[in-house]
């Protein structure tokens, strides 16, 4: 492949576990579909295993020094070529024609994130369960409540990545939701209800290091958040109906108690 631009970076972080070349194959097996490039970033602080796609002229391979997932996709974001961004963690994959899908979506929507359905499969293989929220537009208000639009199932216009600074590396374990509240803030999202993506789930090898400090990592995603400038004015235009608004409301009140406790913490 040439130095040119293509139209998607796969960007892959790995600590270099077997299920890394379904992961990577996954992306160069897709047919029909747009030009892309995948991006490995080997997060391990080893030598990969040699393995027959480091050969494939659409795979750029780089070291990283162990900083965890989001300094490894920021790291892969500031070299991809793409004009639309996908973040794949290696033990998750691609479904058969997910670029193509993807593609179409974003051509029909004004959105700087845009999604499939994903399909989330256990260990031996088995789908447990596919979903589509059917998020389409403003939507600051679902996915600050808890809804979740999987980054696997999902490319992201590079220009917009950019402009709201990436992943926060600071973050482990929130910051795929805190991207998307950030992205939502400023841009629209789009979608399909077609699936792109399997996602792997009860497997406990997971390297997410979730910790108990996950509800402060969202407590203060949220204030940053909450502190931008129209921020409010932007969820209240994304609560359309009655069940949303009461959301809004429930998420004002819970900020509205979690910051006074925290006052009075540090002041009493």
């Amino acid at each position: 492949m040439s130095g040119g631009p293509v139209w998607c970076s796969t960007i892959i972080p790995t600590v270099g576990r077997d299920t890394l070349r379904r992961a990577v194959e996954s992306v160069l097996g897709q047919a029909g579909g747009p030009d892309a490039e995948v991006i490995v970033v080997n997060d391990s602080g080893q030598t990969l295993a040699h393995a027959a796609w480091q050969a494939d002229g659409r795979v750029r391979v780089i070291d990283h020094e162990g900083r965890e997932r989001s300094a490894a996709r920021n790291a892969g974001a500031e070299i991809a070529r793409g004009a639309y961004l996908h973040f794949l963690d290696d033990d998750d994959w691609l479904l058969p024609g997910a670029l193509r899908t993807l593609a179409e979506a974003a051509q029909g929507a004004n959105a700087a994130w845009v999604y499939g359905a994903a399909q989330l499969v256990n260990g031996e293989g088995r789908r447990l369960f596919q979903f589509d929220h059917g998020l389409r537009g403003n939507c600051l208000v679902q996915v600050m409540t808890g809804e979740w639009v999987p980054l696997q199932a999902s490319v992201i216009e590079r220009g917009a990545f950019a402009a709201v600074g990436g992943f926060d590396e600071r973050l482990s374990g929130y910051e795929d939701k805190d991207l998307l509240a950030r992205v939502c803030l400023r841009y629209d999202l789009g979608g399909t209800a077609q699936p792109v993506a399997g996602i792997l789930r009860g497997v406990w090898a997971s390297t997410t290091r979730y910790g108990r400090d996950l509800h402060r990592q969202t407590w203060q995603s949220h204030e940053r958040l909450l502190a931008t400038a129209g921020a409010w004015e932007r969820l209240r235009d994304s609560a359309g109906s009655d069940y949303w608004r009461g959301r809004l409301a429930r998420l004002s009140r819970d900020h509205c108690k979690k910051k006074c406790r925290i006052v009075t913490r540090r002041y009493l």
